[in-house]
């Protein structure tokens, strides 16, 4: 069944596929008003776009806390190569004020309806309940993954951050899961690399190293189809977790 928002999704991918070659524009944000001189100045077909961009705002589960700098919203980043839909348009939500960290983004294309969906339906889902993993996914960790700009990482992966970086190891990577595929990157630079990766792997996620660089790993959480068995697996991992290796750092979780 189509849902309000992959419909919103489908008619902004549309607006899209309308633009001529010839338009340059480069940024549309989702909070450009119509009273503002900025949409004035836009095309029509430009405009349309804008709009739809707005809608679909509307329809996402997005953080707006003003006092502690924090305005996600929907921005669309065009291609000077390309100007169709395309892997080069990029539809990401990013933090409006502060730091302007990127929180996601996927290609503005067809296919990722689905996937911009369950996003937010994990969101808006999502129970909070007592554990080390809940308790964790509370507070809003902004980090530098080299990758130009800092990223609001998913709540979810908060308490892997934690460990990662009390292990003294470099998470470049993650994902809290939307529901499935949840995985973790990181950098075995620290004295607990392997304790961390064997404890992983001991909890029953699949630890995979680099072929080319064996310092680096990603772990995978075991396979789930629904928001409440990923949520179960994280708690799982908090619950069973042997933080005693973390003592040769001489850190604990918080």
């Amino acid at each position: 069944m189509t849902t309000p928002r992959v419909q919103a999704y489908l008619e902004l991918v549309e607006a899209i596929e309308d633009l001529p070659e010839e338009d340059d524009v480069h940024l549309v944000a989702a909070q450009l008003a119509e009273s503002e001189p900025e949409f004035a100045a836009l095309t029509t077909e430009m405009r349309r776009v804008a709009i739809a961009l707005r809608k679909l705002d509307d329809l996402m589960p997005l953080e707006r806390d003003i006092e502690n700098d924090v305005q996600e919203t929907l921005v669309l980043e065009r291609s000077f190569q390309n100007h169709r839909t395309s892997s080069s348009d990029i539809l990401r939500v990013e933090n409006s004020l502060g730091a302007r960290e990127i929180v996601r983004k996927w290609p503005a294309s067809l296919a990722y309806a689905p996937e911009v969906d369950l996003w937010a339906h994990c969101r808006e889902t999502s129970e909070i309940k007592d554990s080390l993993w809940d308790k964790a996914r509370k507070e809003r960790f902004v980090v530098d993954l080299k990758i130009g700009r800092k990223v609001a990482i998913d709540r979810g992966l908060n308490f892997a951050y934690d460990l990662i970086q009390k292990a003294e190891c470099e998470i470049t990577g993650g994902s809290e899961g939307h529901p499935g595929g949840a995985f973790i990157c990181f950098d075995g630079c620290g004295s607990a690399f392997f304790e961390l990766t064997d404890e992983f792997e001991r909890v029953g996620w699949r630890v995979h190293f680099d072929e080319e660089m064996p310092s680096f790993v990603t772990v995978r959480m075991p396979q789930v189809h629904t928001v409440e068995a990923r949520d179960a697996e994280w708690r799982k991992l908090a619950r069973d977790f042997n933080y005693d290796i973390l003592l040769q750092t001489g850190l604990t979780p918080r």
